[in-house]
């Protein structure tokens, strides 16, 4: 009992120390449903407000990578153990609760022309996408945090 106890006032500390990374940056985490559509929810509450487009921002994703399929195409080839095709990945992708990764975050970085900068609890934030910083700009950078919690 103590030592899941333990576990759990490890887990809270860690979303605080967390909490208050973020804080720095000044960003507060909001909740985003956690059924595999997480991304495209982020992105759906961020730019409008609510997560109801998620679907529109699959949608988005995968029409940049097939129109830039030499991009996308390389970097999944890129693994001599794990070898798929784009369209394979793409038919993978497509299907609402797949959970979207680095691939689509570029994806949307350039589809938007924002940098999206991804907060994780135990590594430094990750910037991604090719803008200039421009912090005169409101709507230059998308931020996304992601947890266990």
């Amino acid at each position: 009992m103590s030592r899941n106890r333990t576990i759990d006032e490890l887990e809270e500390q860690s979303e605080l120390n967390f909490q208050n990374y973020l804080k720095e940056y000044g960003l507060v985490k909001f909740p985003i449903i956690g059924d595999g559509n997480c991304l495209f929810q982020s992105l759906s509450h961020q730019l409008e407000g609510n997560q109801g487009n998620r679907r529109w921002y699959r949608s988005m994703t995968i029409d940049y990578m097939v129109m830039f399929p030499d991009l996308f195409s390389c970097l999944l080839m890129d693994n001599d153990r794990f070898q798929v095709s784009l369209d394979m990945y793409l038919e993978y992708i497509a299907e609402d609760g797949r959970w979207g990764g680095n691939f689509e975050i570029l994806a949307l970085a350039e589809v938007f022309q924002v940098n999206i900068y991804v907060f994780h609890e135990n590594c430094q934030r990750i910037k991604i996408g090719s803008q200039p910083d421009n912090d005169d700009d409101p709507f230059n950078s998308i931020f996304i945090a992601y947890s266990r919690s």
